[in-house]
C-alpha cells in the first residue's frame, strides 16, 4: 500500500497554450521521433545537455506507448515561456500513482521510463484513466 489514492491520477491536464505540433506515432516512427524532438529543442534555443535529456524522456515514455499501450501515441510539443514542454498521450492506464517516483529495482522486467523523466526533467505530470494516459514533461531552456 503506497498511501497515494490511485485518484491521484484522474482528471486531466489543462490544454496547451501558443503554438502547438502534435506528431502522431508507432513504434516504427520512434527513431525519427527523437529526431524532431532534438531539433525542435536545438531551434528553440535549449543547450544540448538538457536537450538530451528531454530527448531522452520523451523516447522512453513514447517507447512505452509503444510497448504497453496498443502500439501508438500522440507527442504534443510546445514552449511555455523559458520551458520547453513534450506531452506524450495514449490508450493506456496506470494504476499506480507513485510510477516513476521510486527507483525501479534491478529486474529487466521492470520499467525505468518514467522514473528516467522524473529524474531527468524540471517537472513530468502524469494523468491516467479511461480515456487514456498523458505524460507531460517540462524542461527549461537553460
Amino acid at each position: 500500500m503506497t498511501g497515494i489514492p490511485e485518484s491521484a491520477l484522474d482528471g486531466q491536464l489543462a490544454k496547451p497554450q501558443g503554438d502547438l505540433w502534435e506528431i502522431p506515432f508507432a513504434a516504427e516512427d520512434l527513431y525519427e521521433l527523437r529526431q524532431l524532438l532534438a531539433g525542435w529543442a536545438a531551434r528553440e534555443g535549449m543547450m544540448p545537455e538538457p536537450a538530451d535529456e528531454l530527448v531522452l524522456s520523451a523516447h522512453e515514455i513514447a517507447t512505452n506507448s509503444v510497448r504497453h499501450a496498443g502500439g501508438v501515441g500522440m507527442m504534443r510539443l510546445w514552449r511555455m515561456s523559458d520551458t520547453l514542454v513534450c506531452e506524450v498521450q495514449d490508450n493506456g492506464r496506470i494504476a499506480d500513482a507513485t510510477i516513476g517516483r521510486v527507483r525501479p529495482g534491478t529486474s529487466a522486467h521492470e520499467s525505468r521510463g518514467l522514473w528516467i523523466a522524473n529524474e531527468l526533467c524540471d517537472l513530468v505530470q502524469i494523468r491516467s484513466g479511461e480515456g487514456g494516459t498523458q505524460v507531460r514533461m517540462h524542461k527549461r531552456l537553460v
